[in-house]
């Protein structure tokens, strides 16, 4: 049913808006998400990749005490500037920043865009991927596309400003183009499984290694067919990957 992917996509839309709107009003923890948090304020206010300017420190003064006035570059107004976080989180964040303001609603409406671009998709990138696996199996696909729809945890992972939530929808972007590519061999897919698959691996397997994994999914089945095709995908892989892996080391 042609229909399908877009009738469960706003089923897990539905769904997944509950949590969000009745926590309207919850701010973040002060851990991984109150890092991403600064870094998305910062370039969103156009000063660039820093965390922890004096008013950020001040926060954590309650539950940790660390003084970086004599870090070197530090500006106590601004912050300093870090390559520990990859900066695609902190970027997909900054620009819901710079759309809907840096106030307290800014949780809001980050949560809101997660659900819409990174937590909802994820019903019927399931269904499309089933599909290309059980390509006999209607049924089957429905039914893992409503499981994914209707899990609890992922309704309530876009609560959260993490990395986990574009973690998900990227990988599942990525499959999916390598099975669109194997049915029907073709460069811009692989091209476009690479892209998707590259900010996952620096967000979750950094070790470099990682990317030479595809390379087997398509030499050791057909040797000679398959070199174009692992070119393209680690084509697709180096340039953000490389780019990933340079801002967090």
């Amino acid at each position: 049913m042609k229909s399908f992917p877009f009738r469960i996509y706003l089923a897990a839309l539905l769904l997944r808006l509950i949590p969000i709107l009745l926590t309207r009003s919850l701010g973040i923890g002060l851990d991984d998400m109150f890092q991403y948090d600064m870094l998305a304020r910062s370039l969103a206010s156009g000063n660039g990749f820093r965390w922890y300017a004096q008013l950020d420190l001040k926060q954590l003064e309650p539950y940790v005490k660390f003084d970086l006035s004599t870090a070197t570059g530090y500006d106590p107004q601004y912050g300093l500037y870090t390559s520990f976080r990859a900066p695609l989180y902190p970027a997909f964040l900054a620009i819901v920043y710079f759309f809907f303001g840096l106030d307290f609603s800014r949780f809001f409406a980050a949560r809101l865009a997660q659900v819409i671009f990174l937590g909802a998709p994820l019903a019927p990138l399931t269904y499309l991927v089933s599909r290309k696996l059980l390509p006999d199996s209607e049924r089957t696909s429905q039914t893992s596309a409503w499981l994914v729809a209707a899990y609890p945890m992922l309704l309530v992972y876009p609560l959260g400003l993490g990395t986990e939530n574009p973690f998900f929808v990227l990988l599942l972007s990525s499959f999916l183009f390598l099975l669109l590519s194997i049915e029907t061999p073709s460069a811009s897919r692989l091209l476009l499984s690479g892209l998707f698959l590259a900010p996952h691996c620096a967000h979750s397997l950094r070790h470099p290694s990682f990317r030479g994994v595809g390379d087997f999914v398509f030499v050791l089945p057909a040797p000679r067919k398959s070199f174009a095709g692992c070119s393209c995908l680690c084509a697709g892989c180096k340039p953000v990957g490389d780019s990933e892996f340079a801002v967090a080391p």
